[in-house]
């Protein structure tokens, strides 16, 4: 991004939160450890997998099973 090394941070990849890797908090899931003294972490690669199977238990009763996996990295 120009002569910067840096992404900037609109431009850069989070991951984490309920529409992403739900087991995750918002923004959370990082390069390296998820204890990073930040308040949030940021990537500039992502990659993420979600498979979902929605189901009737009863008539009105319905669960799912679902997988999350991915993870961000910081390539640059």
């Amino acid at each position: 991004f120009g002569n910067s090394d840096d992404i900037p941070f609109s431009r850069s990849y989070r991951a984490g939160g309920s529409n992403d890797i739900r087991a995750w908090n918002t923004f959370r899931l990082g390069p390296g450890s998820s204890v990073t003294g930040r308040d949030f972490n940021t990537g500039s690669l992502k990659l993420t997998t979600n498979l979902e199977y929605r189901f009737k238990v009863l008539n009105s009763l319905h669960s799912a099973l679902f997988i999350d996996a991915g993870n961000i990295w910081d390539i640059t």
